[in-house]
């Protein structure tokens, strides 16, 4: 169309600081500091990159396609990352590092995690375990016939990992994204049946799938460019 491209976002599945920076993707063991804004930007002739966690975006996307303005996204796959939204702003911790719920200890005895530690979220409810527990062959197979036992595990301890947040933030809703919305009821209803008994405040908790299918974080990514743009319109020239 002949219109110049005012830039680019990456979302990637890691601690991402505030420079930028991937300091460190549990399920990419390698990738340990790695300017990925920058490194792309120059390879893509200098143009403006922004690099954010996955799950953040995610989060900006739900929010901005009319999502509650206080709330916990959770983006589930291999591994499992939060966005908190609070008064409509992301909120990223002092670091920049916020949302790490995959990270979450929900069993101190339970199996090794890639972060090093055990029994984190990601280990009873991430994309590999429910593979494993079921004997599909991936997300397709899982969601064709889900099976009840491991989702329920599964939503058991998602249940778990979110009272704590939502009993800390007082956030009045969840929105579960990434592979969950292909779960089907069953899970749904265990993290429902979970926060109900664990987490403190009146009303309950508002808990929903994500309707933006599996390219919530692209779809953040990309207006978080067009959100950047239209701040500050002479920022690019």
């Amino acid at each position: 169309a002949g219109l110049e491209i005012a830039g680019a976002a990456v979302a990637l599945p890691g601690v991402v600081g505030r420079g930028g920076v991937l300091e460190r993707a549990p399920n990419l063991p390698r990738w340990v500091d790695v300017a990925v804004g920058e490194e792309l930007g120059t390879r893509l002739g200098e143009l403006p990159v922004l690099a954010g966690n996955e799950a953040d975006l995610a989060a900006l996307a739900e929010l901005w396609s009319g999502g509650p303005a206080d709330a916990v996204y959770v983006s589930g796959g291999i591994g499992v990352g939060a966005g908190i939204v609070l008064s409509g702003r992301l909120f990223r911790g002092a670091g920049g590092r916020a949302g790490e719920i995959g990270h979450v200890v929900v069993d101190p005895d339970g199996p090794p995690c890639h972060c090093g530690g055990r029994g984190c979220l990601e280990t009873a409810a991430g994309l590999e375990t429910l593979l494993r527990e079921t004997g599909a062959a991936d997300l397709n197979a899982l969601a064709a016939a889900p099976p009840i036992g491991p989702l329920a595990r599964a939503g058991r301890a998602l249940g778990v990992a979110l009272a704590g947040a939502i009993n800390l933030l007082d956030v009045p809703a969840v929105v579960l994204g990434g592979i969950y919305p292909r779960c089907g009821p069953v899970l749904l209803d265990a993290v429902r049946a979970e926060l109900a008994v664990r987490v403190l405040s009146r009303p309950a908790v508002q808990v929903t799938y994500s309707t933006l299918g599996p390219d919530g974080a692209l779809r953040g990514a990309a207006t978080s460019v067009v959100q950047d743009l239209l701040s500050d319109p002479g920022g690019r020239r």
